[in-house]
């Protein structure tokens, strides 16, 4: 025979225990929802009371007599995506003016932002012409080197000058890329020399012309330019370098100024900014100028090595000195420098508007956050089969306790407790909220940053 007063024992333990499970679940229900609100997730309070129909139910398995009353299983809200399906309505958040207004605002924004740098560019380039004219006329100030002897010893032969007066002449040699000026010439010394104080179209002025010239001050005498040496490593150096990048120079120059104006007539015809264009173009120039202005350096620094390292000045009769033209070079510099403070200065406007729309993003962010939290969750542990539709419920009816009025299968006829199921049913709705929020969040914030122009 049935024992049935240890059936009912066993009921009532039964019953014990899922009282005990019930009081567990809600305490650490409650403790997770205060650790959420400190980290100001605040999950919502219908995620864990929404009502979908699961395999395996809860309402199936308990007792309606024999149990106490708990909380209701049914909120007024539901959480479901599908009953909220724009949560941003019920936050009533505030939305920035839209409109043809704010489109019109932030194309004249850009077209400004554009005119003005195309502007300060075309300024430049218009700055520079009268600098370059001015440096064209008063070209005789701007020597690429200047070489001066003196006489040191009364009576010496000076090259081919003869000092007569005694004490020595000074004479200047300023060479330039294309031609080179003899000056401090005496007057009366114009009977010993083939030298007059003026200036002579010469393109290797330094190694055909004045080197020459002071061969005979030099002990031992320097080598012919023909022959290989330092006379002929000067040639080479005039050769590949100077000529080259200062031909470059002036055609860059003239290309500059013809890339000004095509851009100007560009923007009027089209009504567009190319500003990626520009910046690509112009850093283009700027960095030819400067490796155009390098070379000429490279040049000077590497004669006057030459001059006063392998040549060694200090074997001749005369006191010779060597300078560069420090003038030439620091205007050849200032183009590609005042190029590149403007590349400066538009970089900087640009990374200004960024870092302003970077801060309204993160505002926007924030003001949603605030408003529609993101509940945050691990991840759903095991697997529950939820039913939304009643024809789901009728295909998962064998699965179903529906069925059984016996409050004794609840516990007796499944390994799974009901709390554990009430967990990973908690947790599957809460994942399929966060998705959903988070979707309708990127969403809103798309539009809302379209609607501000940023």
């Amino acid at each position: 025979m049935v024992n049935y007063a240890k059936v009912l024992d066993s009921i009532k333990e039964a019953q014990e225990g899922l009282k005990q499970a019930e009081k567990f679940h809600s305490q650490f229900y409650h403790q997770a929802r205060q650790q959420f609100e400190r980290d100001s997730l605040n999950p919502p309070k219908d995620v864990s009371s929404t009502p979908v129909n699961i395999v395996n139910s809860k309402e199936s398995v308990e007792p309606k007599e024999s149990v106490e009353p708990k909380e209701s299983v049914e909120p007024k809200d539901s959480a479901e995506p599908k009953d909220s399906v724009n949560p941003m309505e019920e936050a009533k958040v505030e939305v920035v003016p839209q409109g043809w207004m704010c489109r019109l605002r932030h194309e004249a924004r850009n077209y400004v932002a554009y005119v003005v740098s195309l502007s300060t560019f075309t300024l430049t380039i218009l700055a520079m012409i009268p600098g370059l004219v001015i440096a064209c006329y008063h070209q005789g100030a701007l020597p690429f080197l200047t070489l001066t002897t003196t006489s040191s010893v009364p009576g010496k032969t000076s090259g081919s000058l003869n000092a007569t007066d005694g004490g020595g002449d000074n004479f200047t040699y300023k060479i330039y890329l294309w031609y080179y000026c003899v000056s401090g010439v005496a007057a009366e010394a114009g009977q010993y020399t083939n030298v007059t104080d003026s200036c002579h179209q010469a393109k290797q002025a330094l190694t055909e012309h004045i080197l020459p010239i002071l061969n005979s001050t030099f002990i031992p005498p320097l080598p012919r330019p023909d022959v290989s040496g330092p006379v002929q490593e000067l040639a080479d150096l005039f050769q590949q370098y100077a000529y080259p990048s200062f031909a470059s120079y002036i055609v860059a120059v003239f290309l500059l100024l013809l890339f000004a104006g095509l851009f100007i007539w560009w923007f009027g015809a089209t009504g567009t900014p190319h500003k990626k264009t520009f910046m690509l173009i112009l850093s283009t120039f700027t960095a030819s100028f400067a490796a155009l202005a390098t070379l000429q350096t490279y040049l000077c620094i590497r004669t006057i090595d030459i001059l006063t390292q392998s040549i060694n000045l200090s074997t001749s009769n005369l006191t010779i000195t060597i300078e560069s033209g420090s003038l030439y070079l620091l205007i050849i510099h200032l183009f590609w420098v005042v190029l590149f403070l403007n590349i400066l200065i538009i970089a900087t406007r640009s990374c200004i508007k960024r870092r302003r729309a970077r801060q309204a993003r993160l505002a926007l962010r924030r003001e949603m956050e605030t408003t529609v939290p993101v509940v945050e969750t691990p991840p759903m542990e095991g697997e529950t089969k939820v039913c939304n539709t009643p024809a789901e419920v009728e295909s998962n009816h064998d699965d179903s306790d529906d069925e059984w009025d016996t409050p004794i299968h609840g516990f007796w006829g499944y390994t799974t407790l009901d709390h554990i199921q009430e967990r990973r049913y908690r947790k599957h709705i809460e994942m399929r909220y966060k998705r959903s929020m988070a979707a309708q969040l990127r969403a809103e914030e798309r539009r809302r940053m379209r609607e501000w122009g940023v």
